[in-house]
């Protein structure tokens, strides 16, 4: 298969069986039916303990707690203790913002909140947009 960019103009959509002005509302129909609806991984609804994982691979965190690890077994607990509160303090004060951030699980009013679909413009039959 070529790529998209050096085909024939008009050849991308009857392979994809669309037109350049994009699919009527049967034909939109039809495919929900048939291919069930667009949805997006990433709005995946995030549990505590996924956003709590996700926080900990972060290259800063994970050098702090390679820190506290070599400040405990060297017995400097004191700086261990700090160290292991900066974590706590900084994982504490980012969990509440991930899981309540809008454009992860949707916006109040329950469509997502995506920069993309805030920029995206499209054609029904009537041809508003």
């Amino acid at each position: 298969m070529k790529s998209y960019w050096v085909e024939p103009p008009g050849r991308p959509f009857s392979r994809l069986g669309s037109q350049p002005s994009g699919l009527s509302s049967a034909g939109a129909q039809h495919r929900l039916r048939q291919q069930g609806p667009n949805c997006s991984l990433s709005h995946r609804g995030l549990s505590r303990l996924r956003v709590l994982w996700s926080q900990l691979r972060s290259p800063l965190l994970l050098l702090l707690l390679f820190a506290t690890a070599v400040s405990a077994f060297t017995g400097e607990w004191t700086d261990a203790g700090m160290v292991l509160a900066i974590v706590a303090a900084t994982v504490g004060s980012g969990m509440p913002r991930e899981i309540q951030r809008p454009n992860r699980g949707g916006s109040a009013g329950g469509a997502p909140e995506d920069p993309l679909h805030r920029l995206a413009r499209w054609h029904n039959d009537s041809g508003a947009d």
